[in-house]
């Protein structure tokens, strides 16, 4: 092989690695549109008790606890209601001031704290969200699972019924129901 040929192959290997990697983060984004968009509407389907807001015009608050693969998806939002409640978003410090969060998606970088964050979430009416392998199976409310070419959702059923969360019938039938929590 020529030294001309060995630089036309060095630099078609190195664009296609860059292609499939930037091909990765495309794919990677469009998941987590998905997923904010489901997290958003989430709020359209779990009904809090009174004493979760504030007053009437208390904002639906989302956080998002560890590394944030959202980015600036939420910004599509941002301007929409949700029960007449407009969304704030908020990155938050792992078990601080979730407090007055109504939806709280625990991100896949807190795999190792998943516990510490779902005992302190129990004391609060905060629904429980994340994509961690088997996280309704942990404890959690609602695990984002892929399907084929979609995102399944798995509720565990007894860890919202022991909250004073209420889920919609309707979302219950879009889901996959995991009994029992640890």
């Amino acid at each position: 092989m020529t030294y001309k040929k060995l630089i036309v192959w060095i630099l078609l290997w190195v664009w296609l690695f860059t292609l499939g990697s930037a091909w990765g983060e495309i794919e990677l984004s469009r998941e987590y549109t998905v997923k904010a968009a489901i997290l958003f509407n989430f709020g359209k389907f779990v009904e809090w008790p009174p004493e979760s807001f504030k007053n009437e015009a208390s904002p639906l608050v989302i956080g998002i606890v560890g590394a944030d693969p959202f980015g600036a998806v939420f910004d599509a939002v941002k301007d929409k209601t949700v029960k007449g409640r407009k969304p704030v978003f908020r990155k938050l410090p792992r078990l601080e001031n979730f407090e007055d969060c109504h939806i709280l998606f625990i991100s896949r970088s807190e795999k190792g704290n998943l516990r510490p964050l779902l005992a302190a979430a129990k004391n609060y009416n905060i629904l429980t969200v994340s994509d961690i392998d088997r996280f309704a199976e942990q404890g959690g409310m609602i695990g984002l699972v892929p399907g084929e070419n979609t995102i399944v959702f798995e509720i565990n059923l007894d860890t919202v019924q022991r909250s004073k969360l209420k889920v919609s019938s309707q979302l219950l039938k879009l889901a996959k129901i995991i009994q029992g929590a640890p």
